[in-house]
């Protein structure tokens, strides 16, 4: 898999890796004062007494800036915030000390990354699905994967940051209830590696409109 540098142009916090998200629970997700430049983000209070949900979800519009030899390239993603914190860095999070452990006995990694931090960051790693994967028309996150993003009946939620999910990337199964909306079952792809974090329940109405507003 290449290795690029990925400069997230509105990337305006990410917690320190090992930090629990202070979001609180079932309300609004406070934001800095910028939060909404240059985005097109919807984040709406879940109605936890009436529908059970217990979950934060973000889902925003950004732009990542790539360079694969050919001159930088700006590339419209969906990134996905659980609780206030980066899905990319969720998923990364427990193969942390794994990670740490092969940067000291694994050479090679020192020609991929300039630093050790570089290589530690979960967003080095893992991308944020392109736009057009999850905004409407596509029901890609409404329960009708698209199917070269689909695995097993789960739907991609993150990919390799070479773009091509087959490549890398995690998936989860999404299932869309009354009042509703879960992601559980959180996997690498193509692999049978459970990912250890949820499930994760979302307002059915708030995760609808967010996605709606892409």
């Amino acid at each position: 898999m290449p290795h690029t540098r990925r400069t997230f142009i509105s990337d305006v916090r990410v917690p320190p890796i090992g930090t629990a998200s202070a979001a609180p629970i079932g309300r609004y997700v406070s934001l800095p004062e910028n939060w909404s430049a240059g985005r097109n983000r919807t984040c709406e209070e879940s109605r936890t007494r009436q529908t059970g949900a217990v979950d934060a979800i973000e889902i925003g519009r950004d732009e990542v800036e790539e360079d694969w030899g050919g001159g930088p390239e700006k590339v419209s993603v969906a990134s996905v915030y659980i609780n206030g914190t980066d899905l990319r860095v969720l998923v990364g999070e427990p193969e942390h000390d794994s990670m740490v452990q092969r940067w000291e006995t694994d050479a090679a990694l020192r020609d991929l990354y300039e630093t050790r931090d570089e290589y530690l960051d979960p967003r080095n790693h893992q991308g944020f699905l392109d736009l057009s994967d999850v905004a409407p028309p596509s029901g890609h996150w409404l329960g009708r994967p698209e199917p070269e993003l689909a695995e097993d009946g789960r739907a991609a939620v993150l990919t390799c940051t070479c773009r091509i999910y087959g490549c890398g990337g995690t998936s989860a199964r999404i299932n869309i209830m009354d009042d509703v909306v879960t992601w559980d079952d959180f996997r690498h792809a193509n692999s049978r590696r459970i990912v250890p974090i949820g499930p994760f329940t979302f307002d059915r109405r708030a995760y609808e409109a967010a996605i709606a507003a892409l």
